[in-house]
């Protein structure tokens, strides 16, 4: 049996380490993508996540998904972040600002004093 997207809508129900690998995808499709749907779905699958989840995992997933020193990855997650979780806004605003990439500074400046997208 497999899962399809609509199920995927539910997936507060599936153990921890599924749920974890079904972000890590939806963040991936966000951050990684060049097509503005698959961006877009991403992010909004990402929103669907249980919000506690979000702030426990979302950092780590990136962190581990995502090349946060390439420009483009990184503002793909800043702006998922203000989509799906602002709280973590400042995080990882933060994490920009102490890269040793001057793109990613600068990115993370852009993102700074945005309250949301």
């Amino acid at each position: 049996m497999g899962i399809s997207l609509e199920d995927i809508d539910s997936v507060d129900c599936f153990p921890f380490t599924i749920k974890y690998k079904i972000l890590k995808m939806f963040v991936e499709w966000a951050c990684q993508s060049q097509n503005i749907g698959a961006i877009e779905l991403g992010r909004e699958k990402v929103s669907s996540f249980d919000k506690r989840f979000l702030k426990e995992h979302l950092i780590n997933v990136a962190k581990y998904t995502l090349d946060l020193s390439d420009e483009w990855e990184y503002r793909r997650f800043v702006e998922l972040v203000m989509a799906a979780i602002p709280d973590l806004k400042d995080k990882v605003v933060e994490m920009g600002m102490l890269s040793d990439n001057e793109d990613i500074r600068e990115a993370a400046d852009d993102y700074n004093n945005m309250e949301s997208l």
